[in-house]
C-alpha cells in the first residue's frame, strides 16, 4: 500500500495581494490546481483528491490568479518524495518551470510525497539528494508531517463551514463528531467553561499528536483569534515559523541552512476554490521582514490506498425520489474510512449507469452510506452501488432496489375488513390492499369533519418496513368507542407525505320488521314501504322472483324507519309463496340475506268505474267533474277483485287539502258517509264531499281487501262549495251611471265576488251577506247589475272568489 503524497509550496509574500474569499484567516497566497492525468486517459483527478500514483502519471500545474510578484522570474519545481527511509536514494528534484505557465510533469517513479516550490532562486539538486541520503528519516518525518498536515486542513474547514452557515438543529459539538467519526479521531468535548485556547489545543492534540506545548509548532499560535475556532486552529497551528519541525527543529534547520540560506519559512494551509482549485492560505498576514525572503510550505497527505472491498449488510430496498441509508460492512474497520476517498458514486445496472450523491459515515455503531435519490431519480428497478477508486470503478456487494413509493389512493380495506367496522364491536383487525405498504411510516384514524386529533393505530407489515414489495398491510381499528360514520385512515409513507383511505364505521346493521311484505300477482310494478332501522344504508334488494327499485333517500337522512319501493313480480310467482331476497348496505361488501321478506298475494281490488247523483241544484252552474259540497251524493262504484269483506277510504288526492279521512265498510254509517254492498263487484257510498275536503279539493276513493291491499285512488270528482240562490230581485237604485242595484236571497252568498249578465261585463258585489230575520241561514247580498239587461229573461252570471270565469245561475229578470 502506498504510502502518500505530500505537496510542498514555497511562494513569495506579497503586500497587497487578496481574494474576495476562500481562507479561514489571514491573506490567500495564489489560486491553481495541481491534478493527477491517468495513463489510458481519463478526467485529472485533483491531487488532495487522488488515492494511488502510478510511474508514467503526469502531474500538471495550472495557475489561476496570481499575485504580481509571482508574475515574474519565479519558477515551480518538483520533488518526488519516496516511500520509504530505505528508498531515499530515490528522492528525486524535477526541472523548474516558470510559475506563471501551466506545465506537467512525468512521475518516473511511485512517490509517497510530491513537493512544488515556488521561489526566485531554485533548489541545489546535488545539495538536496546529499542530504536525504545521509538523513533518509527525512522521508519519514515528512510524509508524518504530510498526513497530519492534511487533518489540520480539513478541520479548519469543517469549523470555517460552520461558522459561516451552522447547518439546521445541529451543533458545533454534533459537526465536530462527525469529523471524528470520518478521520477516526477522538475530538474533545467543546463547553462553555473551558477556555477558547485550551480547546484549541484540545483539537490539535487529537488530530496532531506529535506537537506538543514545546514544539515550535505550537509556540506562537496559542491564542484564539476573534475570527473564530477555524481562524484560531489555522493560526496555532500554520502560524508558527517552524512548523515543519513535527519531530524536533534540528531537521528543518539542517535543510533551511542547506537549501534556502537567504529564505526563512512560513507554513500555509490550503482551502478549496471554486471548480475543484485550491487556495493556498497563509495563517499570518504581518510579515514585515526585509532582510530574507519569505516562503510558503503546503503539505497534503493522500494514502495510495488499494480499492476498499465493501458489502451491503442486506439487500437495500429504497423508495424513489427521496435519500435513504444502506448499512455496509467491510473485512476492517479502516476499509470502511476510506470510503469517503470514493468519487462519482453511481447506481449500475446492466442497462445504465445513474450518478448519484451520497454521504458516507462510518466509525459510528453502524457504518452506512446515505443515497439521495431525490436528485439522482433512478427508475425503479434493480441496481448495484458503485463508484470510482480514482479511474478504476468498484462495486459495492448486494443488491439495491428501487421501488416506488405506495399509491395511497390506490388502498382500500378488503372486502371482509369493511363489512366488520361496526360501531360498538370492539378491536377489529383490518386488511388493507391495493398498493406496495413496504414504505408506510404512520397509519391514523381521522374522523371526518371532527377537529379531534388522529388516533395512531397499530400496523403490520408481512415481512417489515423498507423489506421488499408487500401488497397487504395491517391495522387495529377498535370501535368500541366510536360514533358511526365516515372516516379516513391516514397512511404516512417516509417521504412525509400522508394519503387518505376513507372507511366507514357502520351503525347496526339495517333490520326489517313488518316482513313478510305483501305483493300481487297481476301488478306489473307495485309501490311498498319498507319499515326497520337504518334503513337508508340499503342501497339495493336482489330476489330471484322479484325486482326491487328503491327510492332515494333523503338527504342527511339518518335512522330512517320507513322508506318507499317498488317491486316487480317475475312471471314464475305464484300466489301463496314466500320470496327471499339479499340486502345491499353501504359499506358493506357482502349482502345480507333475508328469509320470507315478501309473500305473494292475488291481485288487488280495482275500481273500474262510477257514477254519481245528488240533490236538486243550488242555482248556480256546476261544471264537468265537479261535486257539490254540502249536500249529499251518491257513487256507484264498480270493483274488481273483492272479497266479501271491503273497505272503502275517502280522501283528498293531497293531503293538505284534506279536512277529514273518512274509512267505511258496508253497513257502517259515520262522519255523513254510509257504504253497502249491492252486487258482486258493485258497491254504493253515499257522502257529503265537503265532510272530506273543502273547495278544490279532489275527492278520490280506494277500495281496501285485508288479503290483496289497496287498490289505487280513483277520483271521484272535485269538490266544489257553490252558493244557493233561491230568488233575484232588481231594484230602481241607480249605482253609477248604466247600473242599478238588485238584492240576492239564498245560501253562501259570501263565495260571490261579483255579478253580470255575461263575460262581457261585471260589477263587484256592493256589500256582505246580511242574514235575515228569524233566519239566520238565509242571507240577502245587494249587487250591481248593468243596465238594461241584454235580452228579456237573461239569466244572472255570478264570479266566485278565485275563479276568473262567470257561472250561469238560475235567478232571471
Amino acid at each position: 500500500m502506498r504510502r502518500g503524497v505530500l505537496l510542498i509550496l514555497l511562494a513569495a509574500a506579497t503586500a497587497g495581494f487578496s481574494f474576495a474569499d476562500g481562507c479561514a484567516t489571514g491573506t490567500p497566497i495564489a489560486t491553481f490546481n495541481v491534478k493527477i492525468l491517468p495513463l489510458k486517459g481519463g478526467s485529472a483527478i485533483p491531487l488532495n483528491s487522488v488515492n494511488e500514483i502510478s510511474p508514467g502519471e503526469k502531474l500538471r500545474y495550472e495557475p489561476v490568479k496570481l499575485p504580481d510578484d509571482l508574475k515574474g522570474a519565479a519558477s515551480v519545481s518538483v520533488i518526488l518524495v519516496p516511500a520509504s527511509d530505505s528508498d531515499a536514494r530515490h528522492f528525486k528534484i524535477l526541472d523548474a518551470e516558470p510559475i506563471k505557465n501551466a506545465a506537467e510533469w512525468v512521475i518516473p517513479q511511485t512517490p509517497s510525497a510530491i513537493g512544488l516550490i515556488f521561489g526566485s532562486y531554485g533548489i541545489d539538486n546535488k545539495k538536496i539528494t546529499s542530504i536525504v541520503q545521509k538523513h533518509p528519516e527525512i522521508v519519514t518525518k515528512l510524509t508524518d508531517y504530510a498526513e497530519q498536515n492534511t487533518r489540520v486542513e480539513a478541520l479548519v474547514q469543517t469549523l470555517s463551514t460552520y461558522e459561516k452557515s451552522p447547518p439546521t438543529g445541529k451543533s458545533l459539538q454534533s459537526v465536530l463528531q462527525g469529523f471524528s467519526t470520518q478521520y477516526g479521531l477522538q475530538m474533545p468535548a467543546l463547553d462553555n467553561k473551558t477556555a477558547s485556547s485550551e480547546q484549541v489545543l484540545g483539537m490539535l492534540k487529537a488530530i496532531a499528536p506529535a506537537a506538543g506545548p514545546q514544539d515550535p509548532l505550537l509556540a506562537s499560535g496559542s491564542a484564539v483569534k476573534a475570527g473564530g475556532l477555524a481562524e484560531s486552529v489555522a493560526v496555532s497551528y500554520f502560524g508558527a515559523p517552524v512548523a515543519l519541525t513535527v519531530g524536533g527543529a534540528a531537521l528543518l534547520e539542517t535543510l533551511h541552512s542547506s537549501l534556502f540560506p537567504p529564505t526563512n519559512f512560513r507554513s500555509a494551509f490550503a482551502q478549496p476554490a471554486a471548480a475543484d482549485a485550491t487556495n493556498l492560505c497563509s495563517a499570518k498576514s504581518d510579515d514585515k521582514e526585509t532582510r530574507a525572503h519569505i516562503d510558503y510550505i503546503w503539505m497534503s497527505r493522500i494514502p495510495n490506498l488499494d480499492p476498499p472491498t465493501i458489502s451491503l449488510t442486506a439487500e437495500a430496498h429504497l423508495p424513489a425520489g427521496m435519500s435513504s441509508t444502506v448499512a455496509v460492512s467491510a473485512a476492517t474497520v479502516a476499509q470502511l474510512g476510506n470510503l469517503t476517498r470514493a468519487r462519482d458514486w453511481q447506481l449500475v445496472s446492466a442497462a445504465t449507469a445513474i450518478p448519484i450523491p451520497v454521504k458516507i459515515t462510518t466509525g459510528a455503531a453502524n457504518d452506512t452510506i446515505a443515497l439521495d435519490l431525490g436528485r439522482a431519480k433512478p427508475m425503479p428497478g434493480e441496481y448495484q452501488l458503485a463508484a470510482n477508486w480514482d479511474w478504476t470503478l468498484f462495486k459495492v456487494n448486494g443488491k439495491v432496489e428501487v421501488h416506488a413509493l405506495g399509491n395511497i389512493a390506490g388502498v382500500h380495506l378488503a372486502p371482509d375488513s369493511s363489512d366488520a367496522l361496526i360501531a360498538g364491536t370492539g378491536p377489529v383487525d383490518v386488511r388493507l390492499t391495493g398498493t406496495d405498504f413496504e414504505f408506510v411510516d404512520s397509519v391514523s384514524l381521522v374522523q371526518k369533519g371532527r377537529s379531534r386529533k388522529p388516533v395512531a393505530l397499530e400496523f403490520t407489515l408481512p415481512k417489515g418496513k423498507g423489506l421488499g414489495n408487500q401488497p397487504e398491510m395491517q391495522a387495529e381499528i377498535d370501535t368500541a368507542g366510536l360514533a358511526p360514520g365516515a372516516y379516513s385512515l391516514a397512511i404516512q409513507q417516509v417521504n412525509g407525505a400522508t394519503g387518505e383511505v376513507p372507511i366507514t364505521v357502520h351503525p347496526a346493521n339495517p333490520e326489517m320488521t313488518q316482513i313478510p311484505l305483501r305483493v300481487n300477482t297481476g301488478e306489473p310494478q307495485q309501490h311498498i314501504i319498507l319499515h326497520g332501522t337504518h334503513l337508508e344504508r340499503i342501497q339495493k334488494i336482489t330476489s330471484s322472483r322479484a325486482e326491487w327499485i328503491l327510492a332515494d333517500v333523503p338527504e342527511d337522512a339518518k335512522d330512517l324507519n320507513e322508506r318507499s319501493a317498488t317491486a316487480k313480480l317475475g312471471t314464475s310467482a305464484k300466489k301463496g309463496e314466500l320470496i327471499n331476497a339479499e340486502i345491499f348496505v353501504s359499506g358493506l361488501e357482502n349482502p345480507l340475506k333475508i328469509d320470507g321478506i315478501a309473500r305473494v298475494a292475488g291481485p288487488r281490488p280495482r275500481i273500474s268505474r262510477t257514477t254519481k247523483s245528488f240533490a236538486g241544484a243550488s242555482g248556480v252552474e256546476l261544471r264537468d267533474g265537479e261535486i257539490p259540497a254540502g249536500t249529499a251524493v251518491s257513487f256507484a262504484l264498480q270493483a274488481q277483485n273483492l272479497d266479501s269483506h271491503p273497505s272503502v277510504t275517502l280522501a283528498c288526492s293531497s293531503d293538505g287539502d284534506t279536512r277529514h279521512k273518512i274509512s267505511v265498510m258496508p253497513g257502517d254509517k259515520k262522519d255523513s258517509a254510509e257504504l253497502d254492498v249491492t252486487g258482486h263487484g258493485s258497491l254504493f257510498l253515499s257522502v257529503d264531499p265537503g265532510v272530506v275536503g273543502d273547495s278544490g279539493c279532489q275527492l278520490i276513493a280506494e277500495v281496501n281487501e285485508e288479503e290483496t291491499g289497496t287498490s289505487d285512488p280513483f277520483v271521484l270528482g272535485q269538490v266544489i262549495r257553490l252558493p244557493h240562490i233561491t230568488s233575484f230581485t232588481p231594484t230602481d237604485e241607480k249605482v253609477g251611471d248604466t247600473s242599478y242595484a238588485a238584492v240576492v236571497t239564498g245560501q253562501g252568498l259570501q263565495l260571490i265576488e261579483k255579478t253580470g249578465w255575461g263575460s262581457a261585463g261585471s260589477e263587484p258585489v256592493q256589500g256582505i251577506p246580511t242574514p235575515m230575520p228569524g233566519n239566520p241561514e238565509e242571507q240577502t247580498l245587494k249587487i250591481a247589475v248593468p243596465w238594461p239587461p241584454p235580452s228579456p229573461r237573461a239569466p244572472l252570471y255570478v264570479w266566485l272568489r278565485g275563479e276568473d270565469q262567470p257561472r250561469e245561475t238560475s235567478a232571471r229578470y
